[in-house]
């Protein structure tokens, strides 16, 4: 399977970065080499990798029809809509949509890893690994808008509220769902003390039991059909995220006096936790946790990066781990699994 090899490509990078790299342009150089699988994955697969793939596929070739201008009951953002009248006019063989969005994600994570990460390599990693990658060569559109919200942080780093509401509504002319990105803005600066960290704790148990009320209270706002799709499972997934956050939040203070670092990453992955307790009641959550995903993995690698005495051990088997989940995620999908270029179909 092809993507053990991208794996053993990224991990190679992340062992360069840690040990290796001296100079800001080194790391920019290798962070570009780790990416660099990950656009050709997007960018070249064939059209039976990606349960939407031969959707996106249909739509770019009626793209002057109305069924395509008005989507499924309007459900195709305008943004979408654009962006493929543009790239129609530079190629009208469809591939041009996935090397496009490749593009777009790999500009997105460079900036976003490069600027956000010390080990900005192991961060991408962990980013590709529990979920995003599976759900980039699916999902075309809510990729675009997860890039775009990778961007739209430099402005909650600088606290320009305005700025950061605009590239958010930039984000949902791609895919309305990028609005749940918006409470970020407002929990990613508080300070955490035990009364906080307590508090989120409750509101994501309170979350649980509410859940389903919540997500057709969100369906009926982005005027999405999805449904309450239930599930008997996501327990593993949300049980990494519980301990990534436990052992994130244990040690705060030496990742905030070892890294000079501030809480943002670690707020925020309170909102992924969230997200993935809504999880366990519909498979529809999970579209809305990968927006917080970045920042669990961001989060995870400055745990690893500031435990001088134990970073080896648990960078390994956080590697173990993220491998694994991947592994386990693309098993069951034949559609990711059977992966092959377009070019050799």
């Amino acid at each position: 399977m092809i993507y053990y090899y991208i794996y053993v490509i990224i991990s190679l990078f992340c062992i360069v970065m840690e040990n290796y790299i001296k100079t800001e342009k080194e790391k920019k150089g290798v962070l570009l080499l780790a990416i660099l699988p990950v656009f050709v994955l997007i960018a070249f697969k064939a059209s039976s990798v990606g349960s939407d793939t031969p959707v996106y596929i249909t739509m770019f070739e009626e793209h002057t029809s109305d069924s395509f201008v008005k989507g499924d009951e309007g459900r195709i953002e305008y943004g979408y809509v654009i962006f493929q009248r543009l790239l129609y006019y530079i190629s009208h063989d469809p591939q041009i949509i996935f090397i496009a969005t490749g593009l777009v994600v790999s500009l997105a994570c460079y900036k976003f890893f490069l600027n956000n990460a010390r080990n900005s390599c192991l961060a991408l990693y962990f980013f590709m690994s529990l979920g995003f990658l599976g759900f980039s060569l699916s999902g075309i559109r809510q990729t675009l808008a997860i890039s775009i919200i990778l961007l739209s942080f430099q402005y909650i780093k600088e606290k320009k509220l305005y700025k950061f509401l605009l590239m958010v509504g930039l984000a949902m002319l791609f895919h309305k769902s990028a609005a749940c990105f918006i409470p970020v803005y407002f929990v990613a600066h508080r300070s955490l003390g035990t009364k906080q960290v307590n508090l989120m704790f409750l509101g994501a148990l309170v979350l649980f039991f509410f859940a389903d009320k919540f997500l057709w209270g969100v369906e009926a706002i982005l005027n999405y059909n999805y449904g309450l799709e239930e599930t008997g499972n996501g327990y593993i997934f949300f049980g990494v995220i519980l301990l990534i956050t436990i052992l994130v939040i244990r040690s705060r203070q030496r990742i905030l006096s070892s890294l000079s670092s501030n809480e943002t990453m670690i707020n925020i992955n309170f909102l992924s936790l969230a997200a993935w307790t809504v999880r366990l009641v519909s498979r529809t959550a999970e579209r809305v946790s990968l927006y917080y995903l970045p920042f669990t993995a961001i989060a995870l690698e400055e745990f690893i990066t500031s435990d001088k005495k134990n970073r080896i051990e648990w960078t390994v088997a956080w590697f173990f781990v993220a491998t694994y989940l991947f592994l386990r995620r693309i098993g069951i999908q034949e559609d990711l699994s059977n992966y092959t270029f377009f070019f050799l179909q």
